[in-house]
């Protein structure tokens, strides 16, 4: 795992990566967790300075799990929780959160209208395109069934 923990702090904050020195306020986790879930899902690595990455570490791991375990439980209604990884890493405790992308989107935060999407290391709310996107790649019926903006009959190849 060192070796794939090390990547994972060369890398730069992105579509699917981002750095915490330590859990934010609830509601920030709970968008960044939706946001992941409404995306391509994503990996939140606990006990790393945000802008220089330095691996700093977690004083109580157990604890910041815990907490984490109760924001997500609370602020989110998810189809399956994240999956979290402690790592040791250069005698250092490290959290590593694995949001898998969500099969019942869209992902809300509890009180708020509308969901997150990550467009590279930001979190934005979704505009009504990815909202009826999310909304379709959410559900179980086929995608056939849907009209199709804008078009007509004349459309149609009805020699197929």
């Amino acid at each position: 795992m060192d070796k794939e923990f090390e990547m994972l702090l060369n890398g730069k904050e992105n579509t699917d990566l981002d750095f915490k020195l330590e859990l934010p306020e609830p509601k920030n986790v709970a968008q960044l967790v939706t946001t992941f879930y409404n995306s391509r899902g994503g990996k939140i690595i606990l006990g790393v300075e945000d802008e220089t990455k330095k691996p700093i570490g977690l004083k109580d791991p157990q604890k910041t799990e815990h907490q984490f375990t109760q924001i997500i439980r609370h602020w989110c209604k998810l189809d399956k929780e994240p999956e979290i990884e402690f790592v040791k890493y250069q005698d250092k405790d490290f959290i590593v959160i694995h949001c898998p992308k969500g099969k019942d989107s869209p992902y809300f935060v509890r009180g708020e209208p509308k969901p997150r999407v990550r467009i590279g290391s930001s979190n934005m709310i979704a505009n009504k395109e990815e909202i009826a996107r999310l909304y379709r790649e959410g559900s179980s019926k086929s995608q056939d069934i849907y009209p199709v903006e804008n078009s007509t009959l004349d459309d149609l190849d009805l020699e197929k």
